[in-house]
């Protein structure tokens, strides 16, 4: 065997050496990755425990808020319901008091044009029985006949 092939050997033995131990390291880092990962500490399940309880306490109080929200709409919407038909008696009543009103202004003018004829005929019969009218003969007799008819 000649220098070369010594060569070659050692060169396949280094190389072989460095897979082994590029090997072991990997399989030791491996298995140092794989114990602080499956290792968990106290502390952390601790904390993970505590705000696990405290996910549900908000989840819990979420769904009692929806249920409220719920409820409230329901009770809003009844309310609702009740305002729209009270504004609709609201529009009614003052449908009618504006048509009463017209009738009132109607009748104050109806009212107004007779007293002004009472008051009329109020002064004819004052003015009657301050200056009676004094008829004689043939008046008196057209007159009469006219009351008879």
């Amino acid at each position: 065997m000649d220098f070369s092939s010594y060569k070659k050997i050692f060169i396949n033995m280094k190389f072989d050496i460095k897979i082994w131990i590029i090997g072991v390291l990997f399989l030791t880092s491996g298995i140092f990755l794989y114990k602080w990962l499956a290792s968990e500490d106290k502390s952390l399940k601790e904390e993970n425990k505590r705000l696990l309880d405290q996910v549900n306490l908000i989840q819990l109080e979420r769904d009692s808020l929806a249920s409220e929200r719920k409820l409230s709409k329901i009770r809003f919407d009844s309310i609702q319901n009740i305002i729209n038909v009270e504004d609709l008696k609201i529009q009614k009543l003052n449908k009618d008091l504006e048509k009463s009103k017209f009738d009132l202004s109607v009748t104050k003018g109806d009212l107004d044009r007779e007293r002004k004829k009472l008051d009329e005929i109020n002064s004819q019969i004052k003015e009657l029985k301050e200056h009676p009218i004094k008829r004689e003969g043939g008046d008196l007799l057209k007159s009469l006949q006219k009351k008879l008819k």
